[in-house]
């Protein structure tokens, strides 16, 4: 990580986004409730954060803060798009594991989204467009999600998939605004199954 540094005196201050490293930042002063927001030039706007909070972030992620300074005279203000921290649920099937669930479990950790794991039952139960703002399908056959195990040695609670009200859930889902993100082989089901 380069270091990072704050320069100048708030309120207002910015940094550019340069990915991974920036995401990092963002989700930190979400966390810690500053105002964020982003213009159209990838820049990062944020109010309500203490200088030192600003400085420990930049300092262990390696990003360079400095004072927003207001335009010149006559010049409009950039517009702004406020961010917040999405509600994300990562699938987990029953089925023996899943090691694309496991490494897209692992990127979200390692860049600080928090995430809710969702399992065949959840999907089924509906209404996610009222939890989540993100949900993500790991890489897995459609038939796999759809049917999962359903061998006699299956404990009962760990059978099927997410059925048929789970693929129409996930449908309600995307025409109420929902982002669904299907990864590999689990973008087939989207395809194969969406109107």
């Amino acid at each position: 990580v380069l270091p990072g540094k704050v320069t100048g005196n708030g309120p207002r201050y910015t940094f550019d986004y340069m990915g991974a490293d920036s995401a990092i930042a963002v989700n930190r002063l979400l966390k810690e409730r500053a105002r964020v927001s982003m213009t159209p030039s990838s820049h990062i706007v944020v109010d309500g954060a203490s200088r030192s909070l600003l400085e420990s972030i930049a300092r262990e992620v390696g990003v360079t803060v400095s004072t927003l300074e207001p335009p010149p005279s006559g010049i409009p203000e950039e517009p702004q798009q406020p961010l917040r921290a999405p509600r994300v649920a990562l699938y987990q099937p029953w089925t023996g594991g899943n090691i694309d669930e496991g490494w897209t479990r692992w990127v979200l950790e390692q860049y600080e989204f928090s995430y809710t794991t969702v399992h065949n039952a959840d999907l089924r139960s509906g209404n996610l467009r009222r939890r989540f703002d993100v949900i993500v399908l790991p890489d897995q056959s459609p038939r796999e999600i759809v049917d999962g195990n359903g061998g006699p040695s299956i404990r009962p609670e760990y059978r099927g998939g997410i059925g048929e009200s789970g693929v129409e859930n996930l449908q309600r889902f995307v025409v109420d605004g929902g982002t669904l993100v299907a990864l590999g082989s689990a973008s087939n089901l989207v395809v194969d199954r969406f109107p």
